[in-house]
């Protein structure tokens, strides 16, 4: 006489084991959320430096458009004083002065203005959030060498990274510095 084999055979997945697996896929999926965040937030902070970078070479685009206007002898290499037009732009407080317009002919000086004009509204279209902007033209001794420019762009940014404890807001001041002789 043979003895009854086991009667019952285990088969499938036991509750305990199921919600165990439910639980470790459920951090994953989260994990995966939490650096997806992460990433949208750094190419956020990564558009804003490209934009400032891009708005940084723009004035330098338009000072370097300035520095012969009005001076025909500069662009055939005889000027004297082939840079002087960049002093408008140090510490210039901008304002509109239609050069663009197509009939106004602008002086050095007034253009340079326009160009400050332009150039912060759309800097503050480009990055909302731009606290202050600084252009400096050092002038050589020697006119034979070239001026330097520096032009300093600070902006803020969130601190997403401290938000996690609750905190209040807290924000990153970010800068830009270009320097470069014309």
């Amino acid at each position: 006489m043979k003895i009854a084999s086991q009667r019952y055979s285990q088969s499938g997945f036991t509750l305990l084991e199921a919600m165990l697996t439910l639980f470790i896929l459920t951090i994953g999926i989260l994990g995966v959320a939490g650096l997806q965040v992460r990433s949208m937030d750094s190419g956020r902070i990564a558009s804003q430096r490209m934009m400032v970078v891009i708005k940084g070479q723009e004035i330098i685009e338009r000072m370097r458009a300035n520095v012969g206007y009005g001076d025909s002898d500069y662009y055939k290499g005889n000027s004297t004083t082939p840079r002087n037009n960049l002093l408008f732009y140090a510490g210039a407080v901008g304002n509109n002065q239609n050069c663009n317009d197509g009939t106004t002919v602008c002086a050095p000086n007034e253009q340079a203005a326009h160009d400050i004009y332009m150039w912060a509204a759309d800097l503050a279209v480009a990055v909302p959030t731009v606290t202050a902007t600084n252009i400096a033209v050092t002038a050589a001794a020697d006119q034979d060498l070239p001026y330097t420019v520096t032009i300093t762009i600070n902006w803020t940014d969130k601190n997403t990274a401290q938000l996690t404890d609750g905190a209040a807001n807290t924000y990153n001041n970010l800068s830009y510095t270009a320097s470069l002789q014309i």
